[in-house]
């Protein structure tokens, strides 16, 4: 990645986690669908999706394109916006109908085996995102600053303890966040963790080990009890 791919890039994100906290230009709703018709009171330990399962398509999508092409004519805006809709005078990110709907479907999933494992849990009314994106591209002060701002919507909604659904999200709130937000104290900790092992029957199958989950948070072998 050029300096000048990365500098443009970086005005993308941080605009839009300043806009609506969320690292692209995206429909607002689409991290929000999946909760329709859910009854969830309020509480201080929340299921958070970071937006991680609807988003993670939209990001490889561009920037997949953005590598492709390269900074050229029309710049990011226009490479990014080749892979979105127009709206509002600018455009819009969004995944295939196929990707949300299965979005959705893990997030139920994840939702109803907590539900089953006894975990009491709230929602939060809008789903932000973790900032890992900032973290991973090496914009540590950027990151910093939006880390500071999460910590604080976190305080304001009550929440003290949150569960992870991506070792993306996971690994940035238990490891990064300590480092970079002062007194930030939330419990974090991994549905993986929660949820009953046992009553899955697959006849085959492979699993795409996460770096993350069994290199840095010890959740090697944790990836595979569910499946005994």
């Amino acid at each position: 990645m050029s300096v000048e791919w990365i500098s443009q890039l970086r005005e993308i994100v941080v605009d839009s986690l300043e806009r609506s906290w969320l690292p692209f230009p995206i429909k607002e709703d689409l991290c929000e669908g999946w909760k329709k018709d859910l009854q969830v009171g309020p509480s201080s330990t929340i299921l958070y999706t970071s937006c991680m399962y609807h988003i993670a398509p939209v990001i490889e999508r561009a920037v997949e394109n953005l590598e492709k092409f390269g900074v050229t004519k029309g710049g990011v805006m226009a490479r990014l916006a080749s892979v979105g809709t127009k709206a509002l005078g600018g455009f819009l990110l969004r995944p295939d109908e196929a990707e949300v709907k299965r979005a959705d479907a893990i997030m139920r999933r994840i939702y109803e085996l907590l539900r089953r494992a006894g975990v009491e849990f709230g929602l939060l009314d809008r789903e932000i995102y973790s900032g890992a994106l900032l973290y991973e591209l090496g914009l540590v002060d950027d990151f910093a600053k939006y880390a500071r701002r999460a910590a604080e919507y976190f305080k304001k909604h009550g929440v003290r303890r949150i569960i992870t659904v991506d070792p993306h999200t996971h690994h940035v709130l238990e490891k990064i966040y300590p480092k970079y937000v002062e007194g930030f104290d939330l419990e974090v900790v991994s549905y993986l963790d929660l949820i009953k092992p046992g009553g899955v029957s697959i006849d085959g199958f492979a699993i795409h080990d996460s770096c993350l989950y069994a290199r840095f948070l010890g959740k090697y072998e944790r990836v595979r009890q569910p499946l005994a």
